[in-house]
């Protein structure tokens, strides 16, 4: 069975286009705790490969703060921007394998202690076939790691009055935690962790360049569900942005 993909590859090109993808990476990047638990539950150290990872922002987390061999798998590719991201971050060219492939027609060449994917599942139509590309990288007793946006509450609410466009390229049907479970349960994986992440920034895309009331439109709601959020709790479906998933490969 072929994977239908929501978005196509002149979507990305047009994607990263509007974004500043040369940055200094910080220790304190978005789920950088979630990485360290991953990388604590891999072992500390060993190999990680991100799926779908260009510019290459998480891998150079990866490789600078945790100490990983990494390897990055994406089909569009810029090796220029990806070149610049690393010198800023104090990393030469070799220091991360990339790979530029369609993750589903390349079979696996080695087992990785820790494959990651950060907005990635949510872009296919097919939960079982994506979940399978990760699982063909990992090693027996390795550990997954993916995140994926919330828009099943107020985000998703956002994206479809301001930017229906981008809301159409996502899977909104699995950012459900059941569903999530029970497709990682079936794919046989261990010591599952499938939860709403405790940040409740709305994201819209391209909002620095929007007009002035849509900037204060979100300001405002960001501001409402800060507070909200501190009363009802901020891993919840209506007010967090995002959904992670932590689980094990079991050993043979």
């Amino acid at each position: 069975m072929s994977t239908i993909k929501l978005s196509t590859r002149q979507d990305w090109m047009d994607h990263w286009k509007k974004h500043a993808l040369v940055r200094l990476i910080p220790e304190t990047f978005i789920y950088s705790d979630l990485i360290k638990r991953a990388v604590s539950a891999a072992g500390g150290s060993g190999k990680s490969l991100e799926l779908g990872g260009f510019p290459g922002s998480f891998s150079v987390y990866l490789k600078k703060y945790c100490a990983m061999d990494v390897a990055l798998l994406d089909y569009v590719v810029d090796h220029n921007i990806v070149a610049e991201l690393f010198k800023v971050n104090g990393l030469g060219s070799g220091d991360i394998k990339i790979i530029e492939a369609d993750v589903f027609a390349l079979e696996s060449q080695e087992n990785y202690d820790l494959v990651c994917s950060f907005g990635f599942i949510e872009h296919f139509t097919d939960l079982k076939q994506v979940l399978r590309a990760h699982l063909k990288f990992m090693r027996p007793g390795g550990i997954l790691l993916m995140t994926l946006p919330n828009f099943r509450g107020v985000n998703g609410w956002i994206q479809k009055i301001f930017d229906p466009k981008t809301l159409a390229i996502h899977n909104l049907k699995i950012m459900n935690l059941e569903l999530l479970g029970h497709a990682l349960s079936t794919l046989g994986l261990q010591d599952l962790r499938v939860e709403y992440y405790p940040s409740t920034s709305i994201w819209l895309e391209g909002l620095s360049s929007r007009n002035f009331i849509i900037r204060l439109i979100i300001r405002v709601v960001n501001k409402s569900i800060s507070l909200l959020a501190k009363v009802f709790g901020r891993k919840s479906r209506w007010f967090s942005d995002a959904i992670f998933v932590l689980a094990k490969k079991p050993l043979p």
